[in-house]
């Protein structure tokens, strides 16, 4: 319910110009991300959240689910871990549709997890996508994946542009995937 007024207030606040229909339509697809994310957490008493089913549900927006291939291990996030990763992986999806692999027929994202002992790694991939030119300057999507995520997993990110696709990569330690 928050959310969707939150959404309310900003489609009035927000009318305007092309460019502010474009801010609008961002900022609401990001608050449908959170509230989706959110809806699987009320499932768990907003506890945790499975991983797969929470990048499923933060990639299903983007219509192109089967250009997605994913592998990890059955692994929950805390809540606050489990919207920041929705949160990350909706602006990596938007990013890899807009400028990346998903804006060819033929590209994929490639997203693998796994957890050792101590430490979490997140890896995303993508390939068969246009050439790829670092940008001039960082955006919100951009900034909130690799100062606001790697805050949320007490980790370390790092986003690559290399020629071939975006690879970003997330290592965490293993506890603050269930700290709150």
């Amino acid at each position: 319910n928050t959310i969707a007024m939150i959404q309310a207030i900003a489609a009035q606040s927000l009318r305007g110009g092309p460019a502010v229909d474009v801010a609008r339509d961002k900022f609401t697809s990001r608050l449908d991300t959170l509230a989706k994310a959110q809806d699987l957490l009320t499932q768990t008493a907003w506890t945790k959240a499975r991983l797969r089913p929470l990048l499923e549900t933060a990639l299903r927006p983007h219509g192109l689910t089967e250009r997605f291939e994913m592998c990890g291990p059955d692994i929950e996030l805390s809540s606050k871990c489990a919207l920041a990763m929705a949160l990350a992986a909706h602006e990596l999806a938007t990013n890899a549709v807009k400028y990346g692999a998903l804006r060819h027929d033929d590209g994929r994202v490639v997203v693998t997890w796994q957890v050792t002992d101590d430490e979490f790694r997140f890896h995303w991939q993508e390939i068969d996508g246009p050439p790829v030119v670092p940008p001039s300057q960082k955006g919100f999507g951009s900034r909130m994946i690799e100062k606001a995520l790697a805050g949320y997993f007490a980790g370390e990110t790092k986003i690559e542009y290399r020629p071939h696709g975006v690879v970003f990569a997330l290592n965490a330690p293993v506890g603050a995937l269930s700290t709150e």
